[in-house]
């Protein structure tokens, strides 16, 4: 039965993170299709060839008869190279010099790029250098893989010949080693090709290669398995598939022995050549270690990890010292290095750069969200210093998007912090987070709020919407770490958006005067509704109340405008909807429900006793001044539709995504 491919690409990355994540637990077995490309005859097209050179030394015309058929038919036997080498060369060196005909390069070969390392062999090289491979079994005679190690800067240990295997030191103890099976042709004796010569192996060979099937997984590659006998046994015998699934690379369909043998080791066949599956392989498990990325099963696995360990009476060592290590990779990230232009295109352009980086921040904002929602007092300074150290750009001159690229880390572990401690209810930590100050991003002299640093669009260069970017991909790792709704998740994500930028207001240097100003107006404008409703009932001067009446709030609208332009807004993930009210047009609905819950509970509403703002009346003014803000954007995002659509002004706003309720599958309001 023929074996079945699947996606190459698929199983290419799943491959890919298995020699990521089991450094060294995987042998390679090479046979001649590795090298084929290169231009380097296969062990059988060599011994043909020598077939062919005795016959013409004797003055004989094969014909149309096969060289091979030509030996065994005047012989009585198989042609062997002990054989052959013996009628054409009688010394050992004019052996090897015959051989080496076959494998080693001449100028006019260089120049055209022939017996050189393919990008198969530079592709093992580099897998070896990101220590994912350290075993390598050659069934070819020639010596691509060392050379293409040695050019990466590797010195393999080589075995050619089974004498060379006895007093070598343990496998797991080399960084590096090349196994010929077959033998090498600067060893002419070594070499094994005939089919007697293939159905055993000395017992020195027969043990390192029952050790390697025991204790390593093993990716095939260029093998048909047809005529190596005692190879075929071994791996049917002695391969523990179940540690470490075989993979098998080939462009194309398996021998019948080798998709028998493939079954039998359930195993994966990838259908592509060993130039690309090699090539794939090493730039994906690159990037991997590059990024620092975790398999997907990492993060929840650390998650419950840290859950167990919050939940018990002693100090959760285990999870300060894993998220110690996770921030102490991720500042490490390689992408946090490039400064200049053409830095950035060699690694694949800014767009890649973000992509690598959201991945390893991954682990440390699952943690810290962990940490923010169930942890204690004692745990915030696990984290919490993070939020400063990721603001600090890299020193020196260059792009300021890739100076700066640190902070997109910084960005995620505020905001998963800040979610997870509002769907907690953890209001004094959230007060402490907000209320934290870093060097502001223009002015060193001067300090500003993390609440007003950490804003998506100053963060994300050239990736507008960032809040729309920040939700898509975050949100869904809040939803697994904390387990809950994806509906309280983005309750919880509104309501941080909010008290975000109403922090970063109130930490404006002119704040408390503007508050002051805001105030004052407001109870005047309170006075004058009171005269007018009076002069209403009373049948006094209405028109008099009612001029002065508007000229109050005129005034109380243009110290809110001045409290409002005090903030920063962006394309948020935050709803606005238009309550058909003349004076408001669109507000954030999760801003007006905070709001209407501050001004019903006074004193005693949680925010207040944990210290938000000076009191009751100064976060409701706040609070309305963040929802006209907000509303203010959500306005401009519905007329900009109704005047390239049908006109219709939409009366429901998502501020990220510029999607009504209804598009977007909202399936209620809050408040």
């Amino acid at each position: 039965m023929a074996a079945e491919a699947s996606t190459p690409g698929d199983d290419l990355l799943s491959l890919a993170f298995a020699l990521h994540s089991n450094p060294g637990a995987y042998a390679l077995l090479i046979g001649a299709g590795a090298s084929y490309s290169s231009g380097i005859p296969v062990a059988w097209g060599v011994l043909v060839d020598l077939c062919r050179q005795v016959a013409l030394a004797e003055g004989v015309d094969l014909g149309q008869e096969a060289p091979e058929k030509w030996w065994e038919r005047t012989r009585g036997d198989e042609p062997t190279y002990g054989r052959l080498l013996e009628k054409l060369a009688k010394t050992p060196a004019l052996r090897q010099a015959l051989l080496e005909n076959y494998f080693e390069v001449t100028a006019e070969e260089r120049e055209a790029g022939l017996k050189q390392p393919t990008a198969a062999h530079h592709g093992i090289a580099r897998l070896v250098a990101d220590g994912a491979i350290k075993v390598i079994i050659t069934l070819n005679f020639d010596r691509l893989i060392e050379q293409a190690l040695r050019t990466a800067g590797i010195e393999p240990t080589v075995i050619t010949h089974p004498s060379e295997i006895v007093g070598m030191r343990p496998l797991h103890q080399l960084d590096c080693v090349v196994i010929h099976l077959h033998g090498d042709y600067k060893n002419p004796d070594s070499m094994l090709n005939a089919d007697a010569e293939l159905e055993t192996y000395a017992p020195q060979t027969q043990k390192l290669l029952e050790r390697i099937l025991d204790d390593y997984g093993l990716v095939v590659a260029g093998w048909s398995a047809t005529y190596d006998t005692a190879l075929r046994a071994a791996i049917e015998a002695r391969h523990n598939f179940v540690r470490y699934p075989l993979a098998w690379v080939e462009p194309f369909a398996l021998s019948e022995a080798g998709s028998a043998l493939l079954q039998l080791k359930r195993g994966m066949f990838l259908q592509t050549t060993a130039d690309d599956a090699f090539a794939r392989l090493a730039d994906a498990v690159t990037a991997l270690r590059a990024r620092g990325a975790a398999h997907p099963l990492t993060v929840p696995v650390a998650v419950a990890t840290a859950k167990r360990e919050l939940s018990g009476r002693t100090v959760a060592v285990g999870v300060h010292d894993a998220l110690a290590r996770a921030f102490s990779d991720l500042h490490q990230h390689p992408d946090f290095l490039h400064h200049e232009s053409n830095h950035e295109q060699n690694v694949g352009g800014y767009g890649a750069i973000l992509t690598r980086i959201e991945e390893s921040v991954r682990l440390p904002a699952a943690l810290t969200a962990t940490l923010a929602y169930w942890g204690g007092s004692g745990t915030r300074s696990w984290w919490a210093p993070e939020l400063e150290r990721f603001t600090y750009r890299s020193r020196g001159s260059g792009l300021m998007r890739l100076l700066s690229v640190r902070r997109v880390a910084g960005l995620w572990l505020f905001y998963a912090a800040g979610v997870s401690a509002v769907a907690a209810g953890r209001w004094k930590e959230l007060e402490a987070m907000l209320r934290t100050t870093a060097t502001h991003p223009h002015r060193s002299n001067e300090r500003m709020s993390l609440a007003e640093f950490y804003e998506p669009e100053r963060i994300y260069y050239e990736n507008a919407p960032a809040g729309r970017e920040l939700y898509a991909k975050l949100s869904p790792l809040l939803i697994e770490t904390l387990a809950l709704s994806p509906t309280a998740v983005e309750d919880a994500w509104q309501t941080f958006e909010v008290l975000r930028i109403a922090a970063g207001i109130s930490t404006r240097d002119r704040f408390d005067n503007v508050l002051e100003d805001l105030e004052t107006a407001a109870d005047q404008l309170a006075l004058r509704e009171r005269a007018w409703e009076e002069a209403n009932r009373a049948g006094g001067d209405v028109d008099g109340a009612q001029t002065m009446r508007f000229e109050a709030h005129q005034t109380w609208s243009k110290r809110l405008g001045a409290l409002v332009n005090m903030g920063s807004f962006g394309r948020v993930h935050v709803l606005t909807v238009d309550r058909i009210d003349p004076d408001d047009h669109h507000q954030s609905v999760q801003a007006q429900k905070l709001m209407t819950e501050v001004e019903a509970a006074q004193d005693s509403h949680p925010f207040v006793e944990a210290g938000m703002y000076a009191g009751p009346g100064a976060l409701v003014a706040v609070l309305e001044a963040v929802s006209h803000g907000l509303g203010r954007l959500g306005g401009e995002l519905a007329w900009s539709r109704a005047s390239r659509r049908d006109g219709d002004v939409p009366m429901t706003m998502w501020l990220d995504t510029a999607e009504t309720i209804d598009e977007r599958g909202t399936l209620f309001i809050p408040g």
